[in-house]
């Protein structure tokens, strides 16, 4: 299984900042909850990490590779 790590992740929509220096390691068979009101970037998050959404900053690893660095297909596998 796959580890993924999100270091310092950041995205707005224009001036509004939805996500601001988001770090977290999620680890193989741990299971995550990801509560917040409507609004709050629950949604952008995973689009952001999933790569349907382009990060402004911040890095995202996927078993201690870049995700950037990795085609759409090596990702999915992973």
């Amino acid at each position: 299984m796959e580890s993924l790590k999100l270091k310092n992740l950041k995205y707005s929509y224009g001036d509004y900042k939805i996500l601001n220096d988001i770090s977290y390691n999620f680890f193989p068979g741990e299971l995550v909850g990801i509560l917040g009101a409507n609004g709050c970037g629950k949604s952008t998050l995973l689009k952001v990490i999933m790569g349907f959404l382009e990060k402004e900053d911040g890095e995202i690893y996927l078993d201690n590779l870049e995700v950037k660095k990795l085609s759409r297909k090596e990702f999915a596998k992973k």
